[in-house]
């Protein structure tokens, strides 16, 4: 969607649409990582010793891999035409 609207942006106001999403992108990115330390710091003071193991299934799954820059592979992606299968959306 972002891509289709700014088609009509001047080129300085489509840099400047990328550089601020950008701009946000990394402050969430921030605020998420800052989030997730504390989760885990207060959790470990928390809980008691644990000596459970992994799960069969567990350890078989692939960890989760961060997108490096979500910002730039949405705006990359093709448009889709009103007229094309919305399943495929």
């Amino acid at each position: 969607l972002i891509p289709s609207i700014l088609d009509f942006a001047s080129e300085a106001q489509q840099i400047e649409t990328k550089c601020h999403l950008q701009g946000l992108f990394e402050n969430e990115k921030e605020n998420y990582q800052t989030f997730i330390t504390n989760s885990l710091t207060q959790s470990t003071s928390q809980s008691k010793p644990s000596t459970k193991t992994k799960t069969l299934v567990a350890r078989l799954s692939k960890t989760k891999v961060a997108v490096i820059n979500e910002v730039e592979e949405y705006i990359r992606l093709q448009e889709i035409s009103l007229g094309s299968n919305p399943h495929t959306w």
